[in-house]
């Protein structure tokens, strides 16, 4: 019997992405800042640093230093079909993911 564990990134990654699949967030929002967002989903801001990057390798999100992250239309086009963090990983260069 096989499972799969998600870590906190992923879950939070997980909850955004949905949220700007079902249109809660739309492209152009400026996501809340780490802080606001560890509170909100009581993680640490490495694990919510973690899933916003997790993100941004999938085109949802693009990161601008020193203004913030907001949602991208670079996921509209991407190939990474049902499960999406998953395979990000078995996709993306490891050197690309740990930056």
């Amino acid at each position: 019997m096989s499972r799969t564990y998600k870590t906190n990134a992923g879950k939070l990654a997980d909850a955004i992405r949905l949220d700007i699949e079902n249109g809660v967030l739309k492209i152009g929002d400026k996501l809340p800042p780490e802080r606001e967002l560890s509170k909100v989903y009581g993680l640490s801001r490495t694990s919510v640093r973690e899933g916003v990057r997790q993100l941004s390798v999938m085109g949802y999100v693009e990161t601008k230093k020193n203004v913030g992250s907001f949602i991208s239309s670079k996921h509209l086009s991407n190939s990474f079909g049902d499960n999406p963090i998953k395979q990000v990983f078995e996709k993306a260069p490891v050197l690309n993911l740990m930056e």
